[in-house]
């Protein structure tokens, strides 16, 4: 390391800093090795300006604390978390194959990805909002990729803790991403599962068609969408996601899925039928569906084409809603269901061990 970085790079006691992995308007993540493990992580060093704010530096530390003990496959292992110097930072697993951001244009259209990706994403939460813990940020960039495929959450910075009035953001304040924001945020709220629900719904629309359903250069434009403009509708050969959607993305929290547990259900049952669908379907069926999803050239017998299963499809995941929607989630999720949830979502390999 030459002197140069050695003076650019922050000094964190405990950690060598090797190089910058990101930056962002509060915060910059670096690639470091914490010496007591000798083990790589991801070091998260706040701005110092943050530090000056009157109770934000215990604030930060109490409520990362909180996160620090949530366990979970799909959520960010937390290492360390402190002060320095006035220096604020949180040492995290590293997780080096990208984000979902870098991975959308891969796979645009493919439906059985993206509903992997978003039932992972719903088992995070999930366990997040039953310890009390609302992500409140859920958007591409926060969801990572370990090396055998499984999803991550991670970057709970402007998390609130439900059971708490302190949150790391001024009070009142609107907080999020523009085009991830549920309407309530809108206004400064926020604090309930559906908000997160809403984003995932958003992050989910995106994996499905490659752009969010709300976008301008103007923020309050894509806002005041989120509040008052109609749900965009999926293209031909995804209709029968379009329930799915419209249920993530209602204007008020209360018609959204009661929480994440009861949309983790829903996915995995529209994932099962949409296996079915897929296994019963005719060529014809099967190509027509290809075609209109994947964009991809399907050679077809030359006939007339088949009716798309879509239609009966969305009919089943409206039913399917409805009922899951009318009674308690726990009446639909035993011990046998929640294995093969993980079954479902989690790829064949297991999650990579940390290193000691």
């Amino acid at each position: 390391m030459s002197d140069i970085d050695q003076h650019i790079y922050p000094d964190i006691p405990g950690f060598d800093i090797h190089t910058e992995l990101g930056q962002g308007g509060i915060a910059t993540v670096y690639l470091a090795v914490q010496k007591s493990l000798d083990r790589r992580v991801a070091l998260k060093v706040m701005s110092p300006i943050l530090a000056v704010e009157p109770d934000y530096a215990e604030r930060f530390v109490r409520e990362g604390r909180t996160i620090a003990r949530l366990s979970h496959t799909n959520i960010i292992t937390v290492y360390d978390i402190g002060v320095q110097k006035h220096k604020l930072y949180i040492a995290m697993e590293h997780v080096p194959e990208g984000n979902l951001r870098d991975k959308l244009e891969a796979h645009k259209g493919d439906a059985e990805w993206a509903l992997s990706v978003a039932g992972q994403m719903a088992l995070a939460l999930g366990y997040a909002h039953r310890h009390k813990v609302i992500h409140r940020d859920v958007k591409p960039e926060n969801i990572l990729f370990r090396e055998n495929g499984v999803a991550v959450l991670t970057d709970f910075g402007i998390a609130k803790t439900i059971s708490s009035d302190t949150n790391l953001t001024r009070a009142g304040a609107v907080i999020g991403t523009p085009r991830y924001m549920s309407p309530e945020q809108t206004d400064g709220l926020g604090n309930e599962p559906q908000t997160d629900i809403y984003s995932l719904g958003i992050i989910l629309f995106e994996m499905l068609t490659g752009r969010v359903p709300y976008e301008s250069e103007n923020s309050m434009a894509v806002l005041y969408a989120h509040v008052h403009s109609p749900i965009p509708k999926l293209p031909q050969g995804l209709h029968d996601l379009q329930p799915l959607i419209d249920h993530m993305l209602a204007k008020k929290p209360e018609d959204r899925p009661a929480d994440c547990d009861q949309l983790a259900e829903i996915i995995r049952l529209t994932r099962r039928e949409r296996h079915l669908a897929m296994k019963d379907a005719k060529p014809g069926e099967v190509g027509e569906f290809l075609r209109d999803t994947l964009e991809i050239p399907v050679i077809t017998e030359q006939k007339p084409p088949a009716p798309e299963p879509s239609s009966s499809l969305a009919e089943k995941s409206r039913n399917l809603i409805k009922a899951l929607s009318a009674r308690p989630v726990w009446q639909y999720i035993s011990a046998a269901a929640a294995i093969l949830l993980a079954l479902v979502f989690w790829p064949d390999s297991s999650p990579e061990q940390e290193a000691a």
